[in-house]
């Protein structure tokens, strides 16, 4: 009877032995990963949280003059007002997509496509029209709430000083197609930017483009930005 009892008290106390040893062992694994995620991730983590607070996003150039042989200027760009869009946004809001659709005569798969760009940041505004009528800017102005995530912007516009004098030598621009974003020469390129189609406008495009700017933007937690942290200008 009293070795049955020895016997027991023996078997309970390895049993305990062993699950005392299951908890060191957890406990050491949990301790060690818990070093590991705050000791040597910090820095990993710190820089993931960082590049989600900042944001860059691209500023156009204004794109280059022709002359002729004589040095006279022929081609140069003026300034003109475009319609462009916020994605994070008016890409929520289907009242105001309609809304404008309707507004500037832009179907809204034409709209959802000029969106679309996986170049750029949600950040980046989209153009959408360019050189619109006053008549639609003072519309869109005038009521804000109503066109949330759009905005008037001011972009840059071909101006052919003899008009269609040697057209088809100078060629003309357009906005770059979904086709030529997936060219080698328009690598650098984003939705909505104007190309050079035919003519000289196309032969000297990268040049003619320049080199655009940078802004690095703040966000807060939503995503929306809350100040410019430095900027850098294009270049013609």
């Amino acid at each position: 009877m009293v070795r049955k009892r020895v016997e027991v008290q023996e078997d309970l106390q390895s049993r305990v032995m062993v699950f005392r040893a299951i908890i060191a062992i957890a406990l050491i694994v949990l301790v060690g990963r818990l070093w590991f995620l705050q000791v040597i991730l910090a820095s990993q983590y710190n820089a993931m949280a960082q590049n989600n607070r900042i944001r860059e996003r691209s500023i156009e150039a204004v794109r280059g003059n022709l002359y002729d042989r004589h040095n006279k200027l022929i081609v140069t760009s003026k300034p003109a007002l475009s319609v462009s869009v916020l994605p994070y946004i008016f890409g929520k809001n289907k009242k105001v997509q309609k809304r404008l659709s309707k507004l500037i005569n832009l179907s809204l798969p034409e709209i959802k496509k000029r969106m679309k760009d996986k170049k750029t940041d949600l950040l980046q505004p989209k153009v959408i029209k360019r050189a619109i009528k006053n008549e639609t800017v003072y519309y869109i102005k005038e009521r804000p709430t109503e066109f949330e995530g759009v905005k008037i912007e001011i972009f840059p516009e071909r101006d052919y000083i003899y008009e269609s004098l040697a057209a088809h030598l100078l060629g003309y621009v357009g906005e770059v197609s979904e086709k030529e974003l997936e060219e080698d020469h328009f690598k650098d390129v984003e939705m909505g930017d104007l190309v050079g189609k035919t003519g000289l406008e196309n032969n000297y495009n990268a040049t003619l483009m320049g080199i655009k700017g940078k802004e690095r933007i703040e966000t807060n937690a939503s995503g929306r930005p809350v100040k410019i942290l430095n900027r850098k200008k294009p270049r013609a």
